[in-house]
């Protein structure tokens, strides 16, 4: 009960795993009998007691292309901000036994590159609240990568961004692995999945 952490709220900080605030995606990809409107109103009352949230974004649950997992994830971070004191993104990564190991080892699901977790980084700067990133597995196959050669370099960032919001750090990063990514976004777009107009811009 929350009136129970009153006595300590300037101690105490309550963690989230939000997900998404896409009902269709918690329940199909995410596996989570849950909805986004609970979540508000449970992070109201939290609010209200002055009692610090930690959100935790998920980016690429299964089901989901690369592109449609980063505007998922970017609008899931605007949607909590309000209520976050802080928001962690995620990067899914292949745990031993589940539905995402099984669909990577016939070739189905690629966990993101962590370019896509730059690319959030970066649109959600402007929020009032600190978004970050420490990608669990990150730089192997299981987990969040880029083509190798750059891993080390773009995680440093990522790390670098995580504590200090050095903008800087991400918009310098390049590597010839970028335009890999950039064309596996662009083939959702060419399949004209309806994203945003900017979006669609800034990979053409």
């Amino acid at each position: 009960r929350v009136q129970e952490l009153l006595p300590f709220k300037d101690r105490v900080e309550i963690a989230v795993g939000v997900e998404s605030s896409n009902d269709m995606i918690l329940n199909y990809s995410v596996n989570k009998p849950s909805n986004f409107s609970s979540f508000k109103r449970q992070a109201a009352i939290a609010s209200s007691a002055g009692i610090a949230l930690k959100c935790y974004v998920m980016l690429k649950p299964p089901f989901l292309s690369e592109l449609e997992a980063i505007e998922d994830t970017v609008k899931t971070c605007r949607d909590v901000a309000p209520y976050a004191s802080e928001i962690s993104v995620n990067p899914t990564n292949i745990q031993s036994g589940t539905v995402v190991e099984m669909l990577w080892s016939r070739g189905n699901y690629r966990p993101p590159w962590l370019w896509s977790v730059a690319e959030v980084l970066k649109r959600t700067h402007d929020l009032n609240v600190r978004v970050m990133s420490k990608p669990t597995g990150a730089g192997t196959l299981r987990g969040a990568h880029n083509c190798g050669r750059c891993n080390e370099r773009v995680l440093q960032a990522i790390a670098d961004y995580s504590r200090h919001r050095n903008l800087e750090v991400l918009e310098r990063l390049d590597c010839k692995c970028r335009n890999t990514w950039r064309r596996e976004l662009e083939l959702t777009l060419i399949a004209d999945v309806p994203f945003p107009k900017d979006y669609r811009k800034d990979v053409n």
